[in-house]
């Protein structure tokens, strides 16, 4: 693959209003790295085109924005869109892929009769399927997928520290 960027792409993905851009925003706080909304990135291409056509372009050009981030010299760019088929996900391939099972139906018959539950593990690594503790989701994400173990400690080890002597 040719000039591929050093960094990670990172795909939260799931149907509307499973928590996509909640969990991005709080993924993207910790990692400090650049995060790319579908909605915003449609509103700022006026490209409202749901059609495969569309959701395919639309797929690139979010890897496209991820690349361009990556290419800067960021360790991570998050996107977070609904990724409805293996079609787009293979477009878009991210390096990682968090599905966020936590609906199952969506209101726009369009999205939800071409959307393809991702297999475990072949096209998702990651798979939420509580919206109650997004928190802790994150930081499972960040410990057990991106292995980042500096300053960050997992939420079960929190608050055990060693009293001074």
């Amino acid at each position: 693959m040719p000039n591929k960027p050093k960094g990670k792409r990172i795909l939260i993905m799931g149907l509307n209003d499973s928590g996509k851009t909640t969990f991005s925003q709080l993924l993207q706080k910790k990692l400090k790295c650049p995060y790319f909304n579908a909605d915003q990135v449609r509103a700022q291409f006026f490209d409202y085109d749901f059609t495969i056509r569309g959701r395919n372009r639309q797929a690139r050009r979010m890897k496209i924005l991820c690349d361009w981030a990556l290419k800067l010299g960021h360790e991570y760019a998050i996107a977070d869109f609904i990724c409805p088929t293996p079609r787009t996900r293979n477009l878009f391939l991210a390096d990682h892929c968090v599905f966020l099972d936590t609906v199952n139906r969506t209101p726009f018959l369009d999205t939800q009769r071409i959307f393809t539950t991702p297999t475990l593990y072949i096209d998702a690594d990651f798979r939420v399927i509580l919206r109650r503790n997004f928190e802790e989701a994150v930081e499972n994400f960040i410990w057990t997928k991106l292995k980042v173990e500096d300053s960050r400690v997992p939420i079960s080890q929190r608050g055990i520290r060693k009293e001074k002597e």
